[in-house]
Parts: C-alpha cells; sequence; structure tokens
C-alpha cells in the first residue's frame, strides 16, 4: 500500500495538475502609496531603475513587505536572527532569494546588492 501511494504522489507531482503559482502580478503604482518612509525610498528606487515591486506580497510561510515577483525576490524588515534564518530556509526551499533590510540603516549599498542579485541569472545560459 505504502509503494502505491508513493507511486501515485510522484505521478500527481509530475502531472499538469499540480504547477506552481504563475509569477505574474498585476503592476500598479503601489509604491507612491507606501505608507513607510524606508520602504517607499526602496521602491522609489527599483522603480527608477525600471524594476515593478509589490508591496505586503503574501509568501507561503511569511508576508514580504516588498517583492519582485518574476525574480522571486522578497524584501523583509530586519527580525530577530532565528526568525531570519528560518524564513530564509524556508523561502529558499521554494526558489526565492530573501533580503533583510534594517529601516534605520538603509544604504545605497544596500540597494545595489539587490540590483546585483536580480541582474545575475541564476540558470546556466547555453549558447
Amino acid at each position: 500500500m505504502n509503494k502505491l501511494y508513493r507511486l501515485w504522489k510522484n505521478i500527481w507531482r509530475k502531472s499538469r495538475f499540480h504547477r506552481r503559482r504563475a509569477t505574474l502580478v498585476l503592476v500598479t503604482n503601489q509604491w507612491e502609496k507606501c505608507p513607510h518612509e524606508p520602504e517607499r525610498k526602496i521602491c522609489q528606487y527599483l522603480h527608477h531603475n525600471g524594476y515593478y515591486p509589490s508591496l505586503d506580497y503574501q509568501l507561503p510561510y511569511v508576508c514580504a513587505n516588498i517583492a519582485l515577483v518574476p525574480y522571486q525576490i522578497a524584501l523583509v524588515r530586519t527580525l530577530s536572527p532565528t526568525l531570519e534564518k528560518k524564513i530564509s530556509r524556508q523561502l529558499n526551499r521554494i526558489g526565492w532569494t530573501v533580503f533583510f533590510y534594517d529601516e534605520a540603516h538603509l544604504t545605497d549599498r544596500c540597494l545595489l546588492d539587490i540590483l546585483k542579485e536580480i541582474a545575475t541569472p541564476r540558470y546556466k545560459v547555453q549558447e
């Protein structure tokens, strides 16, 4: 019985009915309505560079303060170190990259790191 269950589970996982969520999101000007100044700064910086962030995007384990959905990058306010480790591990399992930012110490260096992460391809490009 256990073998049949595992076999059926593998077939279901590979079928066309069991797919991940689409990575397309309706783009609106949410960054203009952002109530927090640090998040508004990050959103304006990303929008100025041609990226469209989503505010308060719900992921399976956490609500990301800012998310770049097509690139699977989540930006979350700094939490306790144990929670940060747990959140980053859980989101890395499903393919998301997590950046934690501190509202008081938000610098251009932090924003450049985010842009570098977007620019680097995740997969090997075949020539």
